[in-house]
């Protein structure tokens, strides 16, 4: 059986994407260059005189982690430009806007860019703006001295064993592609904050939310009296909408709908000069104003409102931009351009690629906007299965990339089953700063970072679970969050998937040498054996003995304490989860 799982993979196949580095874009190294050892009592680490808190803050966490990988308590000065005195005979790295780097070449960098240049002993890691700097920092710690974060918390930091520090060429130009990103949801383990901002996927949102918002900037006391048509009428009275209220759509086709909205951006943007968007995203419900079409061109009247509003703002806001939500009953594209200032933001399941038709949808909204982006669900959350597609998130992001549209604009809701499929939000982070990363060759490295000789095995359990929630989900039937009851179906195709899964683990766990190597692999073991347990449940026609029993003891005093197996907001509710989906695949049994 041959199963496509995203970028031309498949299953029995060798096929790749195109080489490239494993995370991000580097220019040529060039020829080869004299070694430099980072001697720490001969490498200073050298910040202009004012630096940004954030130029600061990355001086400290470079020189923290060449301590560490050096073996060392000291070396590795911070000190400040003009303090430098003569460096000869030092290493300098010069962070920032020093006299080393190139001012005209950050000027066009963006600000989270950074460029890693050595010159003989002297390495610029500098950005387009402070945090630009920072970003630098990990990624000169990524590339050339082996400190990755591939999950929250020391146990997940690849870290190589003590020793000297040497460098070859550095050359790297780097920025990401999607500009304005938030992966959300991420928090509950330690480390979790650290994690999302080494890794580039908090919040970089060049504005505010992208979510439904119509009381945000329709709100009544405001605009009820001066434009009481916008509002719905229920009732023959006209609805007044509450703080939080998602029960309503304002008026789309009223006229006066798109004079209020220019008000409200105009005094939005006034008080947020920085911001480069304002959403105008429809609230989460089926609810439509009464005035509204009832058919299927209800989308169409949002986002005729769209244009109208944008083609009002150009003249006076020209380089702002609008947001519209294609969801639920807007997610139909209009048979009309839409204007060059509105980002379409959509809610594509790229977890389900194959069974949505998501490449031929993706196709046409990239036909239909100049700004594009996309909502995704990756949790997490609600599911006892792994849900690892990182093929077709490739996929997915190279096709806007290859648009030429910009596709600047994403948001993810993560909230990690970290034990269970959480290494994914890794590969799916480095595809959202570079769509063209090699994902086989980045799971590749992170297993050799976290696994050492087990790393054989674990790719391929990876590999697995890739392919079995592509045949899962995408030809066996959709599974969605909290649904129990075919989240856990397997066939004569898939059950023996899950089995081969164990037995890669199995080989991983009796190869593991290092403590850190069988505590991760111990902790993905555990977890995927709740996914065992519920598979074999629903598997079952009759249970032995004790069954239920056993797998609710194992639940509690192995998975429950443990934040880094299954996302919850309490344990209660994760508990309380898993006792829902045990009861429905062992019920009459």
């Amino acid at each position: 059986m041959s199963t496509t799982t995203g970028s031309g993979t498949q299953v029995g196949s060798t096929s790749e994407a195109p080489p490239t580095t494993s995370d991000t874009a580097a220019t040529d190294m060039g020829p080869p260059v004299d070694p430099l050892t980072l001697e720490p009592a001969a490498t200073v680490i050298v910040t202009p005189v004012m630096p940004d808190v954030q130029v600061t803050n990355a001086a400290g966490f470079l020189q923290a982690w060449l301590r560490r990988v050096s073996g060392v308590m000291d070396g590795f000065a911070i000190v400040a430009e003009p303090d430098l005195g003569d460096p000869a005979g030092k290493v300098v790295l010069a962070l920032d806007r020093t006299q080393w780097a190139d001012a005209a070449e950050l000027d066009v960098l963006w600000h989270e860019g950074f460029v890693l240049r050595r010159t003989d002993d002297r390495v610029v890691i500098a950005g387009g703006g402070p945090r630009g700097t920072f970003m630098g920092v990990v990624g000169f710690l990524d590339r050339f001295v082996g400190v990755r974060f591939y999950m929250p918390g020391e146990l997940f930091t690849a870290v190589p064993p003590p020793g000297p520090i040497t460098l070859g060429a550095v050359d790297v130009v780097d920025e990401p592609y999607a500009r304005s990103v938030f992966m959300t949801g991420v928090a509950g383990v330690p480390g979790d904050g650290d994690w999302t901002a080494l890794n580039a996927v908090g919040n970089r949102r060049l504005g505010g939310t992208h979510q439904h918002n119509m009381y945000e900037v329709f709100p009544p006391e405001k605009y009820m009296a001066k434009y009481p048509e916008i509002y719905p009428v229920v009732n023959g009275m006209p609805y007044v909408p509450t703080p939080g209220d998602q029960g309503w759509q304002p008026c789309f086709s009223e006229p006066t709908l798109v004079d209020a909205a220019e008000e409200t951006a105009l005094a939005y943007f006034a008080a947020n000069p920085t911001h480069a968007y304002l959403s105008f995203s429809i609230n989460d419900s089926g609810a439509r104003c009464e005035r509204d079409p009832q058919d299927d061109t209800y989308a169409a009247t949002y986002w005729t409102f769209m244009n109208n509003l944008a083609t009002r703002l150009a003249p006076q806001l020209p380089d702002k931009l609008i947001l519209g939500l294609a969801y639920g009953n807007t997610n139909a594209i209009p048979p009309f351009p839409l204007h060059d200032n509105i980002i379409v933001f959509t809610n594509l399941h790229v977890s389900e690629y194959l069974q949505d038709g998501v490449s031929g949808s993706l196709a046409q909204w990239l036909g239909a906007a100049k700004h594009y982006g996309n909502h995704e669900w990756a949790h997490g959350i609600g599911f006892f299965i792994p849900r690892i597609y990182t093929g077709f998130f490739a996929d997915f992001m190279r096709q806007i990339e290859a648009s030429g549209v910009d596709g600047s604009w994403q948001h993810m809701e993560g909230y990690p089953n970290w034990g269970l499929d959480g290494l994914k939000l890794y590969v799916m982070g480095r595809l959202w700063w570079r769509p063209a990363t090699d994902v086989p060759a980045l799971w590749r490295q992170i297993c050799d970072d976290l696994f050492g000789p087990a790393s054989d095995e674990m790719v391929q359990y990876f590999e697995l679970l890739e392919q079995l929630w592509t045949i899962l989900d995408n030809m066996e039937g959709e599974r969605k969050l909290y649904k129990w009851s075919n989240q856990f179906d397997t066939s004569a195709t898939t059950a023996p998937m899950v089995a081969q899964a164990r037995v890669h683990l199995d080989a991983a766990a009796a190869l593991a040498v290092t403590d850190a190597e069988k505590q991760r692999i111990a902790l993905i073991s555990k977890t995927f054996h709740v996914s065992e347990i519920l598979f074999e449940g629903r598997a079952l026609a009759q249970l032995p003995a004790g069954f239920v029993d056993e797998a609710m003891a194992f639940f509690m005093t192995e998975i429950v304490p443990d934040p880094m197996t299954f996302k919850r907001n309490s344990d209660q509710e994760l508990i309380g989860n898993f006792t829902a989906a045990l009861q429905t695949v062992t019920n009459g049994k």
